[in-house]
């Protein structure tokens, strides 16, 4: 009886971590024309994998969603912004030392185009910046 128990148990286990969730929280614009403005939504749907979708609603409403690819190497990285500019957003003390860095592309219907590169930590925090084809910067923090 114990061990169908147990077996029950992993099962359910094995079925959430497969099955995965959305993730989502909220973004400003930091920089750009849309600086100041309200309603960015980012939403990360996350499996454990380290890849799959994800998409940010900018203010004008606009969806734009890409895959993101999150590598598995820990250590010093150089970011694709820049010390300065994870500096700038996230302070002086942020440092992607022993993180995972990751990356995506996403594309909108009306023309956006957003890189996005973010740093995750042991705990899966997500920490992100994106950059917009309008000059818009965008920040994002992400919690399972």
């Amino acid at each position: 009886m114990r061990k169908n128990v147990w077996t029950v148990v992993l099962l359910i286990i094995v079925a959430m971590i497969l099955s995965g969730c959305t993730i989502e929280s909220e973004a400003e614009v930091v920089d750009g024309p849309l600086t100041g403005a309200q309603g960015v939504i980012t939403r990360v749907d996350w499996n454990g994998s380290g890849t799959g979708r994800m998409s940010v609603t900018s203010p004008d409403g606009e969806v734009c969603g890409g895959r993101y690819f999150t590598g598995s190497k820990l250590g010093k990285c150089e970011p694709v912004f820049g010390f300065d500019m994870w500096a700038k957003y996230f302070g002086s003390q942020f440092d992607p030392w022993m993180m995972q860095r990751g990356a995506g592309i996403l594309t909108g219907d009306s023309g956006r185009v957003i890189m996005v590169e973010y740093f995750v930590t042991i705990t899966n925090v997500g920490y992100g910046l994106g950059e917009d084809n309008y000059g818009n910067i965008y920040r994002f923090v992400i919690r399972p």
